[in-house]
């Protein structure tokens, strides 16, 4: 039996814009990135679940959560998370403790990207959003 995948490999870079605003040394930092436990140098890892949606949020004050991830959802331990915002938004994500205590909540601002790898015991169990704008996500997991 076959198993999808995810890949991601990507390139920070980071430095003066052009030749003249750079002095010595010209400090350009250039990081190669991948998934976590992948093979070296591919970004690529197992993905038994996967969902992806883009739509519109209208939920300034409330929270609302984001389909495809959670309790009866397409993904419900979520190992791998990409998440892209046109404005300004509250995220909030629901872990799994790892050590079988109750869950652990986190709310983060994000406007624009926000990429994230919780560990296969601490997996990522509901994805919510506040604000208003245009959100994409992808999540993955349930190996």
């Amino acid at each position: 039996m076959s198993v999808d995948s995810v890949t991601l490999l990507g390139n920070l870079t980071a430095g003066p814009q052009g030749v003249c605003e750079g002095g010595f040394p010209s400090g350009v930092l250039q990081v190669a990135f991948g998934l976590a436990g992948s093979c070296p140098g591919a970004g690529t890892k197992p993905a038994g679940k996967k969902f992806w949606s883009s739509f519109s949020v209208n939920s300034p004050v409330a929270f609302v959560a984001l389909d495809g991830v959670g309790s009866g959802q397409s993904v419900t331990q979520a190992n791998t998370l990409y998440l892209r915002t046109t404005a300004q938004m509250l995220v909030r994500m629901t872990f799994a403790d790892p050590a079988g205590g109750p869950d652990i909540v986190s709310v983060v601002t994000v406007k624009g990207i926000l990429i994230l790898e919780p560990s296969d015991a601490g997996y990522l169990k509901l994805l919510e959003a506040q604000g208003a704008g245009t959100i994409e996500y992808f999540a993955s997991g349930n190996l």
